[in-house]
């Protein structure tokens, strides 16, 4: 068996499976093709959607009232998620990263009133309070 062997072999073995598949499997290709750009286009259209369902919530609900200062003056370092939610009520907003973990109580987000906590225990680690 010379070198050139092996890849006759291989050349005829994909003839044959060639010539074996359904005609039209050729156009599989071309068909998956446009499907995936008909996904790509519906996946766009649900973001695009979706980003206007949370623009008119956020136009149409009445903002939260951030508790006042004297409420935000019972916070203690070391407090759990759910003594803080006992305190000032549920954040408007939150963003998590691996080592912390904000509550926002204002759509000002970091430039407003919000509580700083230890991503790993969840516990408060600062604050912000209203101005």
């Amino acid at each position: 068996m010379n070198t050139r062997t092996p890849l006759l072999l291989v050349g005829l073995l994909m003839a044959f499976i060639l010539v074996a598949l359904p005609p039209g499997h050729a156009s599989g290709d071309a068909q998956n093709d446009g499907l995936e750009r008909r996904v790509r286009e519906l996946e766009s259209v649900v973001s695009s959607l979706d980003d206007r369902v949370r623009a008119l919530e956020r136009a149409l609900l009445p903002e939260r009232a951030t508790p006042a200062k004297e409420v935000w003056r019972r916070l203690l370092h070391g407090m759990t998620t759910d003594e803080v939610r006992r305190v000032l009520g549920p954040p408007s907003s939150t963003d998590r990263n691996p080592v912390v973990t904000y509550w926002f109580y204002s759509p000002k987000g970091k430039l407003g009133p919000h509580v700083l906590f230890d991503s790993t225990h969840m516990t408060v680690n600062g604050w912000t309070e209203p101005r």
